[in-house]
């Protein structure tokens, strides 16, 4: 059963007269829930948001918890306010059997799904400026088909979907100039191309994208995950037909799915063309309009003859070298680049092979260590570094921050905590080259 009870949005500036109070009202799930009922709970929501202003107005309200419900507000543009209620775990339960999701994990399902909106619709400010209608009606049309995806989000979700990072594809020199010359080739060829993005195995090549755009598209490619589809399987509306191609709306008229993003910069709108070759997927941003028929014919064939050494380039340097190292379990993340490099992946999935077996539930118990740790980083000042030990199989949980890089990791075995010490500055030597040294 899902945890999500209640999702709306509203505006209070819209209207200020207290007959027409409603109107404030945007968006509200569930629908069938009355009216009256929906402007309560809005004037509810002003009323803990101005409550919380008073005491710290320059950090707006974030979450409210209550014995049976957690509220998480988000406030995505200037007056906008996006509210999730979630339904809290029994009491009565073991912890382990129905633990609660930390309220920042909630906050970033909640960001994310404000952020994929903007993304697809368009800004709430601008839609709100042809008329409040207007902008009922895109969310009206939008959430009632995404928000299975965020329940769905909100009992998966974990630290790494809090982070909301960008893993990058480590190459080597010669192979991302391969990459980054092929797609000059591109945009100097096809001037209607503006920009583009290359994904390999899902992990980030390159972009031309400023970062905040990117990590916008990279969510939407990856969570879509439409370059793993089956040939002819669709995936949000767009169809895979084997190893290369372009991802289309329709196989049988073969018409290219051509999406219209909104992004902060190229004036905003672009159209979005995906095409796939072998483990690789390019997602090439084009002017709006661009849909002509001999535009497509031509880029394909131009793809066609030139794109097999450089993605084989990439390949071939990623089968050399492995993603992960098998012996150690971490996540890495440098919030200035948004870089997130994890041997950790979904909740209860290890890449590599463990120093010893671990269950999906002590994974889930571990996360949730984790979790905490982060949120003591980000909120305690002066708190750099905090290790814990575990009831459970004897494991050690190191969590460490450096500026705006944090990086956590799990140790087996019954370890002191100079052998822990010891094993860290291996992984640091190994793979970030001292960058913790404060």
């Amino acid at each position: 059963m899902s945890i999500l009870r209640k999702f709306f949005i509203f505006n209070a500036t819209i209207s200020k007269r207290e007959d027409t109070e409603h109107e404030n009202v945007l968006y509200y799930w569930p629908p069938h829930i009355a009216l009256d009922r929906q402007t309560c709970d809005i004037g509810l929501a002003r009323g803990l948001i101005g409550f919380a202003n008073t005491f710290s107005p320059h950090k707006p309200l974030e979450v409210m918890q209550t014995e049976k419900h957690q509220q998480v507000f988000h406030s995505p543009e200037p007056d906008f306010w996006c509210v999730m209620q979630t339904t809290r775990p029994d009491p009565s339960k073991p912890a382990r059997e129905d633990r609660e999701p930390h309220y920042r994990i909630l906050l970033s399902v909640l960001q994310k799904a404000c952020r994929m909106f903007t993304l697809l619709r368009g800004s709430l400010c601008s839609l709100l400026s042809r008329s409040p209608d207007t902008l009922r009606h895109t969310l009206s049309a939008f959430f009632p088909a995404y928000l299975p995806t965020l329940a769905l989000a909100l009992e998966s979700a974990d630290l790494l979907d809090t982070l909301d990072g960008i893993q990058y594809l480590p190459v080597d020199r010669v192979s991302f100039l391969k990459m980054q010359s092929f797609v000059n080739k591109v945009e100097t060829r096809f001037r209607e191309v503006v920009a583009t993005t290359v994904l390999v195995d899902d992990f980030l090549v390159y972009s031309g994208l400023n970062q905040n755009d990117t990590r916008c598209v990279y969510s939407f490619l990856t969570k879509r995950q439409a370059r793993k589809c089956s040939p002819g399987e669709h995936v949000d509306h767009l169809v895979c037909l084997g190893e290369a191609g372009f991802l289309l709306k329709d196989p049988r008229t073969k018409e290219i799915a051509t999406l219209t993003l909104h992004l902060t910069a190229h004036d905003n709108t672009v159209g979005l063309i995906v095409w796939q070759y072998s483990r690789a997927l390019f997602a090439f941003f084009v002017t709006p309009g661009t849909e002509q028929l001999a535009f497509h014919d031509s880029l394909e064939q131009f793809l066609n003859q030139e794109i097999g050494t450089t993605v084989q380039a990439v390949t071939d340097h990623v089968s050399r070298s492995p993603l992960f190292d098998e012996t150690y379990q971490y996540i890495y993340f440098n919030r200035m680049n948004l870089a997130l490099k994890s041997s950790l992946r979904k909740r209860g999935t290890i890449v590599g092979s463990p120093l010893s077996a671990v269950s999906t539930t002590d994974i889930s118990e571990l996360m949730h260590f984790i979790e905490s740790m982060h949120s003591d980083l980000q909120t305690m000042e002066g708190l750099k570094e905090v290790i814990v030990k575990t009831r459970h199989n004897d494991q050690w949980v190191v969590g460490r921050r450096s500026g705006e890089r944090e990086f956590y990791a799990i140790f087996e075995g019954k370890h002191t905590l100079a052998e822990v010490e010891e094993e860290l500055k291996k992984i640091n030597l190994m793979f970030f080259n001292g960058i913790f040294i404060d």
